[in-house]
């Protein structure tokens, strides 16, 4: 299809001025969050393991965020259509990282919401849940980056083109399929739905027991509690993804083009949710983060991340319930 260069602003244009606006200050906004756990370090509780795996999603968000926003947003907008379309119309393997980043990507925040709901459970049943994820925090990321290579490793060798739209005012990059019994909407499906599911049991497990722990006093400091809620956004927006990934599966299958066509056009404001809602959430709940960012009063380094009570005083409150 021949490119149809448009002289007024269309849908897509709108769409990515508005993604832009809002996404330049949530992607600045999550630097300063990785920056101030990772390298600044000048808030004690910035070791917890639970602040460690939240970084880590923040890198993988950060990369999603600004690789959907040049090779996709940017390309439905149809904008240099000729000069795109006419340099990368023949197969070639320069975007097909671009293809598998999106994929595995998305997979790895997932697989990051698990992680965050467990360690809001771990929180509840044992005392020395901190020590216990410290000691193991390589696992963690092991689990964080292992399980989406299994959904996404057949973009890597797959080879890619830049094809125009049917009415030749957008672009999208299309892979050719190796493997042609792999599905990537099933694939999704399949992560998301395991990862819904865990994040479920995680979360209603941990909701129920949370006024429990509060009155026992153990583990409940302020600092817990503030991860405890930022872990329901964590979850609240991975469980949205999962809701769309689940209706564009099945209105594939059902064959119904026109409502597929318009889920799949604010498709990037779902990926948002997910990618950039968790940055502000860290923000709003977050005090030690918002001090550093220079939001409040100076952080200080002897704040503790949790109340450890020895075990007479715990069988003691566990008594009084």
């Amino acid at each position: 299809m021949a490119c149809k260069e448009n002289p007024t602003i269309a849908m897509y244009d709108v769409y990515f001025i508005v993604q832009l606006i809002y996404g330049a200050p949530s992607i600045y906004l999550w630097i300063r969050i990785i920056k101030a756990i990772i390298i600044d370090r000048s808030h004690a509780s910035f070791a917890h393991p639970f602040h460690r795996v939240l970084a880590a999603t923040g890198i993988i968000s950060v990369i999603v965020f600004i690789n959907d926003m040049i090779f996709t947003r940017f390309l439905l907008t149809g904008r240099f259509c000729t000069a795109i379309s006419s340099a990368f119309s023949s197969l070639t393997y320069w975007l097909s990282p671009t293809v598998f980043i999106a994929m595995y990507g998305i997979g790895c925040q997932l697989t990051g919401s698990v992680l965050l709901s467990l360690n809001r459970l771990t929180a509840v049943f044992t005392i020395r849940h901190t020590e216990i994820w410290s000691r193991y925090i390589v696992i963690a990321y092991i689990f964080l980056f292992t399980p989406s290579l299994i959904t996404s490793w057949y973009l890597i060798p797959a080879l890619t083109y830049v094809k125009v739209d049917a009415t030749g005012t957008g672009m999208s990059i299309v892979y050719v399929k190796l493997f042609p019994w792999i599905s990537t909407t099933l694939f999704s499906l399949v992560i998301c739905a395991i990862s819904g599911l865990l994040i479920l049991i995680f979360t209603g497990i941990t909701m129920l027991c949370f006024k429990r722990m509060r009155k026992m006093t153990i583990n409940s400091s302020r600092f817990e509690r503030t991860l405890f809620i930022l872990g329901l956004y964590q979850s609240g927006s991975t469980l949205i993804m999962c809701i769309y990934q689940l209706s564009m599966y099945l209105l594939i299958q059902a064959g119904l083009t026109a409502k597929l066509s318009y889920l799949f056009s604010v498709r990037s404001f779902f990926w948002d949710i997910l990618t950039l809602l968790p940055a502000w959430a860290t923000f709003f709940t977050n005090d030690p983060i918002r001090k550093t960012l220079g939001c409040g009063t100076a952080p200080r380094k002897s704040t503790t991340a949790s109340i450890h009570l020895p075990v007479s005083q715990r069988v003691s409150s566990m008594s009084n319930l």
